[in-house]
């Protein structure tokens, strides 16, 4: 086997960078989810009176979409980035 193909040494700092974007990544796109799950649940209802109306879980979650793709599609683009970094070069 060549040695261009064999994947990064587990202690290289290539190794190191690569897995910080990876997981950097991964909590972005799950803080984009909550983000918009969290505008659409709202805060915790005691009463049934206090349920927020169809158009304004609409509206929030309209409203925090844009926001929450941003955020999402940046943590995507952090795993690509580590994953491309994690390859080996060749």
């Amino acid at each position: 086997m060549d040695a261009s193909c064999e994947p990064p040494a587990p202690s290289s700092a290539r190794h190191v960078w690569s897995l910080v974007l990876i997981v950097l990544g991964a909590i972005a796109m799950l803080a984009g989810v909550l983000r918009l799950s969290s505008a659409t649940v709202g805060g915790r209802v005691q009463r049934f009176e206090e349920r927020r109306t169809y158009d304004q879980v609409k509206r929030a979650a309209h409203e925090a979409w844009p926001s929450s793709l941003v955020i999402s599609l940046t943590g995507l683009a952090l795993v690509i980035a580590g994953v491309r970094l994690r390859a080996p070069r060749g």
